[in-house]
């Protein structure tokens, strides 16, 4: 959809959080975080979504925070690969 209706080249972060809320919002409460991550689902997870360059510092020492990022196959550690999302909605 943002290449469709964009003027100019869509940014890579921005499509990668648009996607994320896609997935997640038809079933799950996603809200924008007020801490240094990206989002917050369900009321208790903290998702910051980022490349695979994405290191943990923005959800270090946050219970329950994990990072969606792109580009990457398995899960490692609390790195979640961005496409899993794609298997809720």
């Amino acid at each position: 959809m943002l290449h469709a209706l964009a003027a100019t080249q869509v940014n890579e972060g921005t499509e990668r959080e648009v996607f994320f809320i896609n997935q997640l919002s038809s079933a799950h409460v996603v809200e924008y975080s007020k801490s240094s991550a990206d989002f917050i689902v369900d009321h208790q997870y903290t998702i910051e979504v980022g490349g695979c360059s994405k290191d943990g510092k923005r959800v270090a020492g946050i219970a329950n925070g994990y990072i969606a990022s792109a580009n990457e196959e398995y899960v490692l550690g609390n790195k979640l690969p961005l496409w899993l999302f794609g298997f809720l909605y």
